[in-house]
């Protein structure tokens, strides 16, 4: 099986050489799902018609679950693993709820287009920057909502480009949500990410799946393999997270379940939407 190439998000100290450029196998449905985000994003740069004689409604806060503006600062006590915690005070300039909600409403377009969870996508881009467009890590290298490092934007941007699609390549949320739905394919199967043999281990169940794919956003797709490996190796089950749980740094499982937190917040606030 050839390696697929690994986006270098969050790479553990003892990073291996950079893996050999490969085009990913078509297997993964990256390039299907790109072309869905395309056409959806088409559609949902539309501005939807609106009958005469109706007039907007403005939603209250609890209703669209948007909480109060409160700034985030970054914490990094395991090498190449940020975890957010809140800070005392309000950032200045910081973008207000209607901003918040307009963002919120592109994710899930992106989301819904992609064949991502949008709720779970939404409650990433919370956990990473509250919903902040204008977020920066102290080091400048992870930016916006998605907080994506620059070497994972840039490899998600020449796997659009590759593809062909006509989608803004400087769109984070497009990005963000496009790295969401690559982890969870590289998870749905058995992916030999780099040449030395850091290999993921299939996770069928779609449950387990997205808290592998979580995982794997703060942590990098490289190290949840290895602790997939260093479980398999103790005699427990790598294909459930509980079971890899200890494999992982302290900071990637508390991001796990901050996620899951939010996503379920966002479901009982509106489980419509």
């Amino acid at each position: 099986m050839q390696p697929v190439n690994p986006i270098p998000h969050l790479p553990p100290r003892s990073a291996s050489p950079r893996a050999r450029q490969t085009k990913p196998a078509a297997a993964d449905g990256f390039a299907r799902d790109l072309q869905r985000a395309a056409r959806g994003l088409k559609r949902a740069a539309q501005p939807p018609q609106r009958p005469p004689g109706t007039r907007s409604l403005t939603l209250p806060r609890q209703i669209v679950g948007i909480p109060s503006a409160g700034a985030r600062r970054f914490v990094e006590t395991v090498p190449g693993v940020r975890v957010l915690t809140a800070a005392t005070h309000a950032p200045r300039g910081a973008e207000s709820d209607a901003t918040k909600a307009a963002l919120v409403s592109r994710i899930y377009a992106v989301a819904h287009s992609l064949g991502v969870e949008p709720r779970l996508a939404e409650a990433v881009a919370r956990a990473e920057s509250n919903l902040d467009q204008t977020a920066r890590s102290p080091d400048g290298q992870s930016v916006g909502a998605f907080q994506m490092k620059v070497p994972t934007r840039a490899e998600m941007q020449r796997r659009f480009a590759r593809e062909g699609v006509g989608v803004s390549l400087a769109d984070e949320v497009t990005l963000g949500v496009g790295y969401l739905n690559y982890l969870d394919g590289v998870f749905s199967r058995r992916a030999v990410l780099d040449d030395a043999g850091r290999t993921t281990t299939a996770v069928p169940n779609h449950a387990e799946r997205r808290r592998f794919a979580i995982a794997a956003y703060n942590a990098g797709e490289g190290r949840v393999a290895a602790a997939q490996q260093a479980a398999g190796a103790a005699g427990r089950d790598p294909q459930r997270f509980d079971h890899v749980r200890p494999f992982l740094p302290p900071i990637t499982q508390r991001y796990v379940e901050r996620v899951l937190t939010f996503a379920a917040d966002e479901a009982a606030v509106d489980p419509g939407r």
